[in-house]
């Protein structure tokens, strides 16, 4: 019997192409039908127990005993796996492949199997009803004792891809000789599979011996190995005893899963997960795709191993260089601006705390006096308060703890992925370069290619920051895990110690990062002599009493909508020319009156109705230094928001001024204990804000055709510029203040406050131009109502005032015809053509430099008289005011002029010393010389 089969296998042999064509059925590369055709006549998988497909290298290498081996191979498996219920035998199929496809045989001829032809795999998915036979089967079980080049090793993969079998189990036996070491196996043939298949076994049958190793495994093939053999590191120091071999028969005690429905480019991951391999070649992986990819050397070695052998590997190199870059960068700042860690406060407990202190704080205060009612009495000494307080900053302290070891974990993240990203391009390298005689090592290149690895790195699925995530754990039954192998994440990290509130971190430097995202504070070390006058915005808090903490400003929601005439309407992103009137109008009246830490103003943010009718907190702006570009920025871009953006980006932080500004003056009506602490910071920002350079040319104090302009460079900071204005001297004086004597009076008011911000600029010099922009003003007047009532009304009009015989102070003229007025007080000009009501009051709120001018007692009443005479000198003599600028250098002059060759002071510089006496003196000069001019 045995004669006769040996007899029968030599002729076949001898004529291979012709026992072919009468045994089998000779089948080459037919065009692909519609596949639901191919499977009408086979039945799907799980109806009965499903078929298994033994697709059998027949090429010439096999003849003897190789082929014999793998006949017996089938057999034993077939036998073991027909004693289970989950496969059908009698439906399962042996499909012998060289270079081509040949017919399939049933199990029962796998005697009837001959060598011959060469080795191309990709001949199995080149077959039509091969390919329907694996694409309905269960299970498929590789045989071939091949070598194959790179180019059939992506030419079978993609055919697998074709096919859609990419999801089947698969069983892959190589047939050799055994080497020294398993490392030199070459697994070219089966490479392919393994790095798709989700659940597979490579086995290698070491042909003298007749035993079978396990090469790897993975999904449910993996119980077939003990625990310390789940996996192989494969290097050249690897021996057969370190592989654990089976018999065929063990395969039946495996559970073989049904096969997944897979897309061409999509793969089934470890974890159970099916990724699509087109987000990464598109650059559109997101960034937990990454970090889960990034997290399981075993998830890695799919994708870069299924990508190598389709030969797309250079798309997820570009990917990887691309993640490479971004965060290095993160790194190396600790915390990325675009993927900035959020903040939280643990179980919504903070957020329940402060609305408990502040319903208890403003009990009874309604929406207009809600923040002054809060900010009074969170420095009162109520008991019940004080423990409220005390509530609130323990939980901003366990709130900071738990962000500062977010932040801790971020900044390892980083680490890990910067240096597994490392890795992985290395592998790459390694696999591109091992591909023209792939070793085992290449089944599972992030664990066994040669690269940096630290042993005993961290998990880095276990430091992502925030809560755990559901595929944090990995261990899934379809696979290993990263905890399987020891990859470059495999450790679980040591605890880290959790510091108090303003403890340093023992990982990352925190000390300049806020609790409310993209702000930086202050580097202290780096203070310069500036700094050292302008602190950093460190204090304790009003609400919470926590000591040491960055102050922070909020800005309130508008309850209304108002329309003011005038003003920019929202979204309109307008420039002006004069910027700082901009803060006096209702609607960019934005800011609280109060001041807390950045940990209160997280939680206010939160709050979406305050108690009482408060509104709500629409933004928060840490007081930090405005001359880091970020912090910069971002106050802009918040600012922007808070009004509306009704204003170009470029004038913001100059409107946020006037605002301020106006702020600062509604408080000084209030004396509680918070209201210093409120102003001082306010003040503050203030001064951060004059500090920056390319603000001074957009105020409007700089004309194109000014003297100023040339003196004006564009990184000179608003407070050189003011301290530049208020302090001029000489001939230049007059044009160097003539901008801000003719700025809006609003916007002025503004000035004169930044000005006393100034240490610089001394209060007389900011008296002085408080007068000079009175009159100033009067002649604006004058002129206005030249233009509107025409110029003989408005000057007859100036002229009875100045010669009004009923006036209480006059002097005689030399003519003795009429006499002269000879004092003036402020209030002696409202109601005429020359000053409103409303003007003054707008003068008056800068009381403490405008008192002065407008006292009953001081010498201003004389110099004013003065200069009103010198105004009527100048409409005689040029009749109508085309240019206030003009008219006002000419009284400059005149008034220089009156004191040439006298001990007379000057009424415009001087107006502090002129007397009753000296006043008289200097009237009667210039009207004498307006007579001389009029004749």
């Amino acid at each position: 019997m045995a004669d006769t089969s040996i007899q029968r296998r030599t002729s076949l042999r001898t004529n291979l192409l012709r026992g072919f064509m009468q045994r089998l059925t000779l089948r080459g590369s037919d065009p692909d039908p519609d596949e639901s055709t191919t499977r009408e006549h086979v039945p799907s998988p799980m109806a009965a127990g499903f078929p298994v497909c033994f697709a059998v290298d027949v090429s010439g290498s096999t003849e003897g005993w190789v082929l014999g081996m793998e006949q017996e191979a089938i057999i034993a498996i077939s036998t073991a796996l027909g004693k289970t219920s989950q496969y059908s035998m009698g439906r399962s199929s042996i499909l012998p492949w060289n270079d081509k496809a040949y017919g399939r045989l049933p199990l029962k001829d796998v005697k009837d199997l001959v060598s011959g032809g060469g080795t191309v795999p990709a001949a199995i998915f080149r077959d039509r009803e091969y390919r329907s036979y694996l694409q309905q089967a269960g299970l498929w079980v590789l045989i071939t004792d091949g070598q194959i080049d790179q180019f059939n090793v992506r030419d079978f993969s993609n055919s697998i891809l074709e096919a859609g079998v990419h999801g089947t189990a698969c069983v892959i036996i190589a047939f050799g000789y055994r080497g020294w070491s398993p490392f030199q196996c070459n697994v070219s043939v089966g490479i392919s599979v393994f790095a798709v298949a989700p659940h597979c076994l490579f086995l290698y049958h070491a042909i003298h011996e007749n035993k079978t190793y396990v090469i790897q495994a993975k999904g449910c093939f993996k119980q077939l190995l003990p625990d310390d053999k789940r996996f192989i590191l494969f290097n050249e120091s690897t021996r057969w005893d370190d592989l654990h071999s089976i018999g065929y028969d063990d395969l039946a005690s495996v559970k073989v899963p049904r096969p997944a429905k897979l897309l061409r480019d999509s793969v089934l991951l470890p974890n159970g997960r099916i990724f699509d391999m087109r987000t990464i070649y598109q650059n559109r992986v997101s960034n937990d795709d990454t970090l889960e990819l990034l997290s399981d050397p075993a998830s890695l070695d799919v994708i870069l191993l299924a990508a190598n052998t389709r030969g797309t590997g250079y798309l997820i190199e570009a990917w990887l260089e691309k993640i490479r870059k971004k965060h290095r960068f993160a790194a190396s700042r600790a915390f990325d601006r675009e993927e900035v860690i959020d903040r939280e406060d643990i179980g919504g407990v903070g957020l329940l705390q402060l609305t408990t202190l502040i319903v208890h704080a403003t009990n009874g205060a309604d929406e207009d006096n809600f923040w002054d009612v809060l900010r009074s009495q969170c420095v009162s000494q109520d008991p019940t308060l004080q423990d409220l307080k005390s509530s609130l900053c323990y939980r901003h302290q366990l709130n900071w703890n738990n962000f500062q070891l977010n932040i801790n974990a971020r900044y390892q993240l980083l680490s890990k992925i910067q240096k597994e990203v490392d890795g992985a391009l290395s592998t790459i390298s390694h696999i591109e370069n091992g591909m023209s005689a792939p070793s085992p090592a290449l089944l599972t290149p992030m664990s066994s290619l040669p690269r940096n690895v630290e042993q005993n790195a961290t998990s880095l699925h276990s430091i992502r920051p925030g809560v755990e995530h559901e595929w944090s754990s990995l261990s899934c039954s379809v696979g290993p895990s990263h905890t399987d192998r020891l990859g470059p994440f495999s450790n679980e990290p040591s605890p880290m110690m959790v510091g108090t509130y303003d403890e340093p971190s023992p990982h990352v430097d925190i000390s300049t990062i806020t609790f409310l995202p993209e702000f930086k504070t202050r580097d202290v070390s780096g203070m310069s002599d500036y700094d050292m006058d302008h602190p950093p915005a460190y204090d304790t808090c009003l609400l919470c009493d926590r000591p040491g903490s960055i102050q922070t400003l909020l800005f309130h929601s508008r309850s209304t909508v108002q329309s003011t005439r005038g003003l920019p309407a929202p979204n309109s992103r307008s420039g002006h020319k004069f910027p700082l009137v901009l803060g006096n109008y209702a609607e960019t009246d934005v800011t609280a009156p109060i001041v807390t830490c950045d940990g209160c103003a997280f939680l206010f943010q939160q709050v979406k109705q305050l108690p009482n009718g408060g509104g709500s907190v629409a933004a928060c702006l840490p007081l930090v230094p405005l001359k880091l570009i970020e912090n910069r920025s971002k106050w802009i871009e918040v600012l922007s928001e808070v009004y509306e953006h009704r204003f170009s980006q470029n004038i913001t932080l100059l409107v946020f001024l006037s605002t301020l500004c106006s702020t600062l003056e509604d408080l000084s009506e209030y004396n509680d204990e918070g209201i210093k602490t409120v102003q001082g910071w306010f003040e503050w920002v203030c001064r951060e804000i004059m500090s920056l350079p390319g603000l001074a040319s957009l105020v409007g104090l700089t004309p194109a055709a000014g003297v100023l302009s040339g003196k004006v460079k564009p990184s000179m900071p608003l407070r050189d510029v003011l301290t530049m204005i208020f302090s001029s001297r000489g001939s230049n004086s007059s044009m160097i203040e003539l901008p801000l004597l003719a700025y809006p009076i609003h916007g002025f008011i503004v000035i004169v406050r930044l000005a006393r911000l100034v240490k610089e600029i001394e209060v007389s010099q900011i008296e002085l131009l408080v007068w000079k922009r009175l009159c100033y003003h009067l002649i604006e007047q004058h002129a206005e109502t030249q233009i509107r009532l025409g110029v003989e009304v408005a000057d007859k009009s100036l002229d009875d005032f100045l010669f009004d015989s009923s006036a209480l102070h006059s002097i005689s003229l030399p003519d003795a015809t009429r006499r002269a007025r000879s004092v003036c007080q402020v209030v002696n000009l409202v109601d005429t053509h020359l000053l409103h009501q409303d003007t003054l009051d707008q003068f008056r709120r800068i009381d403490p430099f405008f008192r002065a001018v407008e006292s009953s007692k001081s010498s201003f009443q004389y110099a004013l008289v003065v200069v009103l005479h010198l105004l009527n000198d100048f409409v005689i003599t040029e009749s109508k005011i085309t240019n206030p600028g003009f008219c006002f250098s000419r009284l400059q002059y005149q008034a220089d002029k009156l004191t040439w060759g006298t001990a007379f002071k000057d009424v415009l510089e001087s107006p502090n010393f002129i007397t009753e006496e000296m006043g008289a003196s200097l009237i009667t000069q210039c009207i004498s010389l307006g007579t001389t001019s009029k004749e």
